[in-house]
C-alpha cells in the first residue's frame, strides 16, 4: 500500500515536471514565432521602401525622357534602373 502511494506520488511529480516543461517550451515557441514575425515585418517594410524608391526614380526618368525628347530608354539589369540615351 505504501509502495503504491509512493509510486503514485512519483508519477504525479513526473506529470507535473512534464507539464511545466511543456508550458516552458510552448512559451519559447510563442516567443520565437513573435520574433520571426517582427523580423519579417521589418524586412517587408524595408523592401517596400526600396521598391518605392526604385519606382520613383524610374518614373522621374520616364518623365524626363518625355520632356527632353529622348530617343531610347534602356533598362539596366546591373543597376536595376533606366538609362536615358539622347
Amino acid at each position: 500500500m505504501q509502495e503504491e502511494r509512493f509510486r503514485a506520488e512519483r508519477l504525479e511529480e513526473q506529470v507535473n515536471d512534464l507539464t511545466e516543461l511543456h508550458q516552458a517550451e510552448t512559451g519559447n515557441l510563442k516567443q520565437a514565432l513573435a520574433d520571426a514575425e517582427e523580423k519579417l515585418s521589418y524586412q517587408s517594410e524595408e523592401r517596400l521602401r526600396d521598391l518605392a524608391e526604385m519606382l520613383e526614380a524610374c518614373q522621374t526618368k520616364v518623365i524626363c525622357a518625355l520632356i527632353c525628347d529622348v530617343k531610347y530608354l534602356v533598362w539596366c539589369p546591373i543597376t536595376k534602373s533606366i538609362i536615358i540615351i539622347f
